[in-house]
């Protein structure tokens, strides 16, 4: 039994990104199954008590972070299925961009140089809206965003382009189209509405989230 473990535990976690990977460590930690051994998981998850019970508030944060992830890749690829054009030759832009280094829409998005996701992001939060045909909040489409960022770091690890950096000028374009959309969001009275738990409530909603 617990050989089988463990190598259950390295095949699992050897197909997880990092942070599926760490929320399979913390509820592995938190179960404290008996053939739960240092030879199976991280030894900094054996240390102590105190650090198991630590961990333990992590687990809704992951979900979250996990769910909202997939939620901004079924939106971008919901997007990039449904877009009529693929081919960038044939789109105006009023920033200087060379065509010849910008991939088809068809492209998957793990794959899709900085050239590529500069263009296509763009055109994305430009475009993008819900089904009723409503722009996304502000915050929303920035969530977005950076829900498609979260999910190229755990497809492509160090190597993934970071799409919200700055110091990543090749994504200028992008970025500057992102904040543009934002103000004009906020401009035309588009909020993230939420409301504040009732402390009798809050516990049955902990764990609970939803963006849009």
């Amino acid at each position: 039994m617990h050989a089988w473990c463990t190598h259950a535990t390295i095949l699992i976690t050897s197909c997880c990104g990092p942070r599926l990977k760490k929320l399979f460590y913390v509820i592995f930690c938190c179960i404290n199954l008996p053939f739960a051994t240092k030879s199976c998981l991280p030894s900094e998850l054996f240390d102590s008590q105190k650090l198991k019970k630590k961990l333990i508030w992590k687990i809704p944060f992951l979900l979250r972070t996990q769910y909202n992830t997939k939620w901004a890749c079924k939106i971008f690829r919901e997007w990039q299925y449904a877009r009529a054009n693929k081919d960038a030759k044939l789109e105006a832009t009023e920033f200087l961009v060379n065509v010849e280094q910008v991939q088809s829409l068809e492209t998957s998005m793990e794959t899709m140089t900085c050239w590529s996701l500069n263009v296509w992001l763009t055109k994305f939060v430009e475009e993008v809206c819900k089904a009723s045909g409503e722009r996304y909040p502000p915050q929303t489409l920035y969530s977005i965003c950076a829900g498609l960022q979260r999910h190229l770091e755990d497809v492509n690890g160090g190597d993934a382009i970071q799409l919200l950096s700055k110091n990543e000028m090749r994504l200028h374009m992008f970025r500057r189209a992102l904040d543009s959309g934002m103000k004009q969001a906020s401009a035309d009275g588009l909020t993230n509405m939420t409301k504040k738990p009732d402390k009798e409530g809050d516990n049955r909603r902990r764990g609970k989230y939803f963006l849009g």
